[in-house]
């Protein structure tokens, strides 16, 4: 295993928000939950009346897109100060005269940033399997969409560890890393409701 990774993830485990991070991820991704089952399961005199493949369908969808939000939120907070952090901490130069390449430091880097947040991707799939219980739903549509947001979050991550690169200073990879991960989720939904058959 490239060292890099395996200091990394050290490290990252051992703060608080290794632990904090997935507790309130889960407990917003059971909020939404909740929230559209109800939405969803009630008409407007308060009876419930919807079918369950509907109701399945639906908590699918409205997990999908918020896993999908929450992840995107927070894909820039672990890969956009990678390596500003080390030029902040002047521990880059240390870092460059080391063993390793810089390809198995970018390297490190990425994957160690991609996958603390595969490990809130992974916690999330029971949830997102809730809508098995209700049908209208396989699992290739789950596998579908765990691979989507893979691949987004791959890129995203990457966006973010090239700012890390770019700035030298974590709250200007950050926010730039922000304004990318915005602007293409805002050009992607006007693409996406602008090309959907009316």
């Amino acid at each position: 295993m490239n060292p890099m990774i395996r200091k990394e993830l050290r490290q990252r485990m051992r703060e608080r928000r290794g632990w904090l991070l997935p507790s309130l991820y889960l407990l917003a991704l059971g909020a939404v939950v909740t929230f559209a089952y109800f939405v969803t399961t009630m008409d407007e005199n308060g009876r419930s009346n919807t079918q369950g493949a509907t109701v399945g369908v639906a908590l699918f969808l409205t997990l999908a897109y918020s896993q999908l939000a929450l992840l995107l939120l927070m894909a820039p907070i672990f890969s956009a100060g990678a390596i500003t952090i080390e030029k902040e901490q002047r521990t880059l130069a240390g870092l460059l005269t080391s063993l390793l390449t810089s390809g198995q430091i970018w390297w490190g880097k990425f994957v160690s940033s991609l996958l603390f947040v595969l490990l809130l991707l992974v916690t999330s799939l029971p949830v997102l399997s809730i809508a098995f219980a209700f049908g209208g739903i396989g699992p290739w549509e789950v596998f579908s969409a765990t691979l989507t947001t893979i691949i987004v979050l791959a890129s995203m991550s990457a966006i973010g560890l090239y700012c890390s690169s770019v700035f030298r200073r974590s709250i200007h990879a950050t926010a730039v890393s922000y304004a990318t991960v915005v602007a293409i989720s805002v050009v992607t939904a006007v693409i996406f409701f602008c090309s959907a058959p009316q």
